[in-house]
C-alpha cells in the first residue's frame, strides 16, 4: 500500500512539473508557427510547433495511462482491504457467538454428575488387566487397559469437590474455554496447582501448558479460571489403568478462609496424613 502512494505521489509532481513546459512548448510552437507562415505561406500543421505539440500530448497520454494503471491497482488493494474487513467481523461474530455451556453439553452429548460438570466416556478399554501389588502379587479386580473421559466444567463458586481415582494416573488435556486450575493434594500431603490452557495464546499466565499428569493417589479439584459466571472449559481426562466408578472416590470441598482448596480434615484421613 504505501508503495503505490509514494509512486503516485511521484506521478502527481512529475505532472505538475510537467504542466508549465507543456504551455511553454504550446506558446513557442504557435509563434514560430505564426513566423514560419507568415514568411514562407506553408500551414501551420507542417511546422516545428506541431511537432512539439505532438510531443506533449504523447507525453500527457502516457501520464495519463500510467495514473489510470495505478488507479486500477489502488481500486484493487481498496477491495481487497474491504474483504479482509468482511473476514474479520466474521471471526468476531463467530467469537460473540460461541456456545454456551448448555449448547456445549447439547453437542457434546456428555450426561450430568454432580459437582458442576458434564460428563462422557470417550473410550474404555474391552481388554482388563490385574494390577501387581507391592509384594508382587496381582490384584484380585480386573480392571480396564486404559479410557478417556470428556468433560465440560462449568463456573462453581459454591460446589467444589475432591477427586482421588486409586491405581490410576490421569492425563489431562485442555480443548476449549478458559482456562482450568487443577489444584492437587499429594499423597505426600503437599499441595501445588496445575494451570491448563492453550499456551500459544495466553502465554503471559506462567506455567500454563495443554495438558499434564495428576498421579495415582493423589487428590485433585478444578477451577475453572474466569471471574464469568457463565465460563466453562472443555477437558479429556485419559486414565491408565481405566477410570472405573468404583475407584473413584469423591469428597466435598469446604469454603476455610474464602478458599477452597485447603484440605480437610477428611482428605487428610484419606491420605493416611492424619
Amino acid at each position: 500500500m504505501l508503495r503505490y502512494l509514494i509512486v503516485l505521489s511521484l506521478a502527481l509532481a512529475l505532472a505538475v512539473e510537467a504542466r508549465p513546459d507543456h504551455h511553454h512548448d504550446e506558446a513557442e510552437g504557435n509563434g514560430h508557427n505564426h513566423d514560419h507562415n507568415h514568411d514562407h505561406g506553408h500551414n501551420h500543421e507542417d511546422g516545428p510547433g506541431h511537432h512539439h505539440h505532438h510531443h506533449n500530448h504523447e507525453k500527457w497520454e502516457k501520464y495519463g495511462q500510467e495514473w489510470r494503471d495505478m488507479r486500477s491497482e489502488i481500486l484493487e488493494i481498496r477491495d481487497g482491504v474491504s474483504h479482509i474487513k468482511e473476514d474479520l467481523h466474521k471471526m468476531e461474530a463467530g467469537l460473540d457467538s460461541a456456545p454456551s455451556y448448555e449448547e456445549a453439553v447439547q453437542i457434546t452429548g456428555a450426561e450430568e454428575k454432580p459437582g458442576g460438570k458434564h460428563m462422557k466416556i470417550e473410550y474404555r478399554s474391552e481388554e482388563m488387566v490385574r494390577m501387581v501389588k507391592p509384594d508382587g502379587s496381582l490384584e484380585d479386580e480386573l480392571l480396564p487397559r486404559g479410557s478417556s473421559i470428556l468433560g465440560i466444567f462449568k463456573n462453581q463458586k459454591d460446589k467444589r469437590e475432591w477427586n482421588k481415582i486409586d491405581q490410576c494416573d490421569m492425563m489431562a488435556y485442555w480443548h476449549y474455554g478458559s482456562p482450568v486450575r487443577i489444584h492437587v493434594y499429594t499423597a505426600n500431603g503437599e499441595m501445588k496447582q496445575i494451570l491448563l490452557t492453550n499456551p500459544l495464546t495466553n502465554n503471559e499466565l506462567p506455567g500454563a501448558t495443554f495438558a499434564d499428569l495428576v498421579l495415582e493417589g493423589d487428590m485433585f479439584s478444578f477451577e475453572v479460571v474466569d471471574e464469568d459466571e457463565d465460563a466453562y472449559s472443555v477437558l479429556s481426562l485419559s486414565c491408565s489403568p481405566g477410570w472405573t466408578q468404583e475407584r473413584h472416590l469423591k469428597l466435598p470441598a469446604e469454603l476455610k478462609d474464602g478458599n477452597w482448596y485447603l484440605p480437610t480434615a477428611a482428605m487428610k484421613a484419606e491420605q493416611g496424613l492424619q
